[in-house]
């Protein structure tokens, strides 16, 4: 019974996130960007997010998040126009973080922005970092840090990001010795 409440409310949901009423249910629509929104792709990224949410909050259940995973691949392969592309890729990077896969992370903050260019820039930050801090490219780290700073339009955006952003950038060209 839980299950079908689920499916009713992922349903639902891919209603009303395309804005669909029932005769419409599977036309696609076109938006200005060029990328595509259907319901179909709707409930499967739908599905991903709600795998990702069962593995829990702080301990996840890696099994879930595997599955998630695995959904969020299948969407992106599916639906390569969706309006959600870069969500997925985003939201991938996030549990390959938390699994400690650093290289599958970096490379889908990276395809988030590449995706969607407009992405907010803490994807562009959160690639820097991992490649900075956890894989040692710190040159191509160098190069990302400075293009998320040169992406900032408010003073205060991002702060903690820009803080940490400025202070590598500084160290990685070598203008100030790294911070002990």
């Amino acid at each position: 019974m839980a299950r079908l409440a689920v499916i009713v409310s992922v349903i639902t949901l891919s209603f009303v996130l395309v804005g669909c009423n029932g005769k419409d249910s599977g036309k696609a629509q076109v938006l200005d960007t060029g990328v595509v929104t259907t319901p179909d792709a709707n409930a499967m990224y739908a599905e991903a997010v709600h795998l990702e949410e069962q593995a829990g909050p702080l301990i996840k259940n890696e099994a879930l998040l595997r599955k998630s995973l695995d959904k969020y691949d299948q969407f992106i392969n599916k639906y390569p126009k969706s309006d959600k592309i870069d969500d997925a890729a985003f939201r991938m990077a996030g549990i390959y973080e938390y699994l400690n896969d650093y290289t599958n992370a970096v490379k889908n903050y990276q395809r988030t922005y590449q995706w969607n260019p407009q992405t907010p820039t803490v994807a562009r930050f959160k690639a820097a970092y991992l490649l900075d801090t956890q894989l040692g490219r710190r040159a191509e780290a160098l190069q990302i840090y400075q293009e998320a700073l040169s992406k900032i339009t408010k003073s205060n955006e991002h702060r903690q990001w820009v803080a940490l952003a400025e202070q590598r950038v500084k160290e990685l060209s070598g203008e100030v010795k790294p911070q002990q």
